[in-house]
């Protein structure tokens, strides 16, 4: 009788531990791992790096604009993430070096050592905020113009870049035309 007792109440404990551990268990799996936003940062830059742009846009700001793509637009606008990866491949090193992170509430700096234009290392940082889903580059009031934009942002952006590189090269034009002048009584040069 006494055996029959000591087998139910082992049987009664090892149960007990066990529905624990399964809890403990399951409660583990259905909390996904958080990136840190350092974590996040070098996440971002491998996958614009190795052209996962897809992968790259969700860490960011810029998720709900490319979510919204057809594939159709999707292919339109894959030159302009290319360059963005070439841009990306130039500027950050393979082994992105993280200097700094600090974390105030829902937003983070971090800083990172990429390369300038004279391939020297400069410190550079990057914003982030946190969302239900965790870290993402960028700040609110940029990722508000995203959302407000939708996928209209990428082409928007597209025809921004297009003007001010049409601008910046007839600002060069005029630089030029003056210099022309000056140096020609004031006759200005033939564009033909």
């Amino acid at each position: 009788m006494q055996s029959a007792i000591t087998s139910r109440r082992l049987f009664a404990v090892f149960f007990i531990c066990a529905v624990i551990i399964c809890g403990a268990i399951a409660a583990t799996a259905q909390a996904p791992l958080q990136r840190s936003p350092s974590d996040t940062v070098r996440e971002f830059y491998k996958a614009m790096r190795e052209k996962r742009f897809r992968d790259a846009w969700a860490l960011s700001i810029y998720q709900p604009a490319v979510e919204a793509l057809t594939p159709e637009e999707w292919n339109e606008l894959l030159p302009d993430f290319e360059k963005t990866a070439l841009a990306v491949t130039q500027k950050v090193p393979k082994n992105l070096q993280i200097t700094n992170e600090v974390v105030s509430g829902d937003t983070a700096v971090v800083m990172m050592k990429i390369l300038d234009a004279d391939e020297k290392e400069e410190l550079q940082q990057a914003t982030l905020i946190k969302t239900p889903g965790g870290w993402i580059l960028g700040d609110p009031e940029s990722q508000a113009m995203v959302k407000k934009a939708g996928k209209k942002f990428f082409f928007t952006a597209r025809i921004d870049a297009h003007h001010n590189e049409v601008k910046d090269m007839l600002t060069r034009i005029t630089l030029a035309q003056v210099v022309h002048s000056q140096q020609n009584g004031g006759l200005y040069g033939d564009m033909a």
